[in-house]
């Protein structure tokens, strides 16, 4: 790559794109590694995760690519939405995943 003289505003951005260009690096490593725990089922979300009474409306900030990758898979893309922070949610509850929850103040586990 050639030496580019760059102002400091640049260079700015350049250092917060290499940043975020490892951490998205870091993510997807860790995805892959990941992928064998990701239940199948999720392949299939928008057939077996209808969107089902009682809902409460809320606003909420999601970050724009988030939400516009979700309203590109289609109507129901709420629900799908939902079911995806449920999985989550379940999967604490459940001890799946560990939570703040789960340590005591000098970081043992409960």
């Amino acid at each position: 790559m050639p030496n580019i003289k760059r102002t400091k505003a640049e260079e700015r951005a350049h250092t917060e794109l290499i940043l975020l260009l490892s951490e998205n690096d870091l993510w997807m490593r860790a995805f892959r590694l990941k992928d064998a725990f990701i239940p199948a089922a999720w392949a299939e979300m928008d057939q077996i995760a209808p969107t089902e009474p009682p809902r409460v409306e809320v606003t909420l900030d999601l970050d724009a690519d988030m939400v516009k990758w979700f309203r590109g898979l289609g109507s129901g893309w709420e629900g799908r939405l939902n079911s995806v922070l449920r999985s989550y949610m379940l999967a604490v509850v459940s001890r799946e995943i560990e939570s703040r929850r789960d340590r005591d103040w000098r970081g043992e586990p409960i």
